[in-house]
């Protein structure tokens, strides 16, 4: 089963939201604000994102909101990746990269933010 371009971006989305419900970093957080919003899903501002998080992770060695928003960022360079994938004619794999893909995003985005058009109030 193929997943399309747009549940799994839903479901990416729904992690960012989840994630950004948490995590504080201004820098991050307009990310995530663009990304859902669609004015910038470019993977070089996703490698942004991810780094952001990272440090945090880094910084303070253990689990906590960083890891989620490392994981929403990395989800949505993988989505790029996918579409790479697609346009060069690498379909099962693409395939198999969304299904992974899909499955982290769906245990990362809590029920509620599913639907969640906003990621904060």
């Amino acid at each position: 089963m193929e997943i399309g371009p747009r549940k799994l971006e839903d479901r990416v989305g729904a992690a960012i939201v989840a994630a950004g419900q948490a995590f504080a970093e201004p820098r991050w957080r307009e990310w995530a604000l663009r990304w859902v919003g669609g004015k910038d899903r470019s993977e070089a501002a996703a490698h942004i994102a991810f780094a952001i998080a990272d440090a945090e992770v880094e910084a303070r060695r253990g689990p906590g909101p960083a890891v989620a928003a490392r994981t929403a960022a990395l989800l949505a360079i993988e989505i790029k990746r996918i579409e790479a994938l697609r346009e060069v004619g690498a379909r099962s794999l693409a395939r198999t990269l969304a299904q992974n893909i899909a499955a982290v995003a769906a245990q990362a985005g809590s029920p509620s933010a599913r639907h969640e058009r906003r990621i904060w109030d």
